[in-house]
């Protein structure tokens, strides 16, 4: 089994690569043949000389008229044809205002994220460019260091030009990543909580392990993520009457949020005189005046 064989078609990998889209088809257009039985011969003899002079002159004239049809309407068609070439040539001029962006190198390390952003960005930067499908591999072939650079010094630089994109991107993926690439993003993903990360950043880490490891059912995302969360979140999350068999994703990481920010309210009290105790955004002169007049 190859390593792209790990990828899961709705994964963010999976997706630039067009793993996702149904493979096209091939309909056997099954061709209608003429009956095998050959019509008697006597039947397409003519009866009499004239008979067989009406029916040329007649076919004759209706050559020619068919002829002509077909050069005016072959006329027609080229014309509109080249109406059509040079719209597109005019439009690919006017749209083409903004020199196309090169790619980040790829060093062929197995990071995923690093691996679709030289895939993405490598496809957008020769199609914006218009260059040709066949030297596609060998430009980008300019932005490749390291173990990718390997890989493309040993399997595709002897004749680059054979190679199309698709090919080359799957092939590339083989080579840089391990052939167990999905369990071990698994590994990572039961190895993953929040700690010190902030809510948003600890979904964050949790969705592109999700993105990479590809059909993770809804239920289950709400789950880990529950578990995951510090343990006064998740006690505040309970109070909230909120549960993670029954909550949907949404809920739970919107009241995550909200716990995270009143938990980060500062509490600094002070005790008045008599054992009121003012509103910690008081000012200090408010508070003097307060101090001043209880005294008095």
């Amino acid at each position: 089994m190859e390593p792209i064989q790990q990828v899961a078609p709705r994964s963010y990998v999976g997706r630039a690569m067009g793993m996702d889209k149904p493979k096209k088809r091939k309909s056997k257009k099954t061709k209608k043949r003429a009956g095998s039985h050959s019509p008697d011969p006597s039947e397409d003899e003519p009866s009499s000389s004239s008979t067989s002079e009406s029916s040329s002159s007649e076919s004759s004239e209706s050559s020619s008229s068919d002829e002509t049809d077909s050069s005016e309407s072959s006329d027609k068609a080229t014309k509109r044809s080249s109406k059509r070439r040079a719209k597109k040539r005019k439009a690919r001029k006017t749209k083409n205002t903004l020199k196309p962006i090169p790619p980040v190198n790829y060093d062929g390390a197995p990071d995923s994220r690093a691996f679709h952003q030289f895939l993405t960005e490598g496809t957008a930067y020769v199609k914006d460019g218009q260059v040709e499908r066949k030297r596609r591999v060998f430009i980008l072939a300019h932005y490749l260091k390291g173990r990718a650079r390997e890989f493309y010094t040993r399997e595709v630089s002897g004749d680059p030009y054979r190679w199309r994109l698709r090919k080359f991107f799957t092939e590339l993926f083989n080579h840089c990543f391990p052939i167990d690439f999905r369990m071990r993003q698994r590994e990572k993903l039961n190895r993953c909580y929040q700690n010190e990360k902030s809510v948003r950043e600890y979904i964050y880490e949790l969705s592109e392990l999700w993105n990479m490891i590809g059909d993770v059912p809804e239920r289950q995302k709400v789950t880990r993520l529950w578990t995951g969360f510090k343990p006064e979140i998740q006690t505040e999350l309970w109070k909230k009457e909120l549960n993670p068999e029954s909550s949907t994703f949404r809920e739970v990481s919107n009241a995550a949020e909200i716990i995270e920010i009143a938990h980060s309210v500062p509490i600094s009290w002070m005790t008045w005189p008599g054992g009121s105790t003012p509103h910690p955004q008081m000012p200090r002169s408010c508070a003097e005046t307060h101090t001043y007049s209880s005294s008095s």
